[in-house]
């Protein structure tokens, strides 16, 4: 098995946030995109 590489580990946690944060987003009725839009 190929050893897993530091920008493949950082990609995969990013995606696992980015997916907790859509969902828990998606119960109020957005997105995360919209939540990072609004406080910017």
């Amino acid at each position: 098995m190929k050893e897993k590489t530091i920008d493949y580990l950082l990609r995969s946690t990013w995606m696992g946030v980015t997916k907790m944060y859509n969902e828990e987003a998606g119960k109020k009725g957005s997105t995360m995109a919209t939540g990072f839009a609004l406080i910017s």
